[in-house]
């Protein structure tokens, strides 16, 4: 069975098309922890004293943090929350893979 050409080049062109659609429908999620003041006023409802706050309280292990550690009310976070994430930040102290790895060759006698 064999298509013809142009049904295949529309088909094609339709799926790419509502696939770009569906993407710039969803709303852009803001990252708390690596988000600039400015990346976090595109946020709608947001302030510039309160988008200080969050960046000068980091790091945030959820967006709930927020409300809990008492950055901003809970009337902002209602506002913000849909537009908002927080992703997990790597601590310092914790060893990396290639750190752990090196001492588990180490020689100890």
């Amino acid at each position: 069975m064999r298509f013809p050409l142009k049904l295949i080049t529309c088909s094609f062109a339709l799926s790419v098309a509502s696939t770009m659609t569906a993407q710039s429908l969803r709303p852009q999620l803001i990252d708390l922890n690596r988000a600039t003041v400015t990346e976090l006023m595109t946020v709608s409802g947001m302030t510039q004293s309160w988008a200080g706050r969050i960046v000068r309280f980091r790091p945030y292990r959820t967006k709930l943090d927020l409300v809990d550690r008492g950055v901003i009310t809970p009337d902002v976070y209602r506002r913000i929350r849909a537009n908002i994430i927080a992703h997990r930040v790597a601590s310092a102290s914790s060893p990396t893979p290639a750190k752990t790895r090196d001492r588990l060759n180490e020689d100890t006698y």
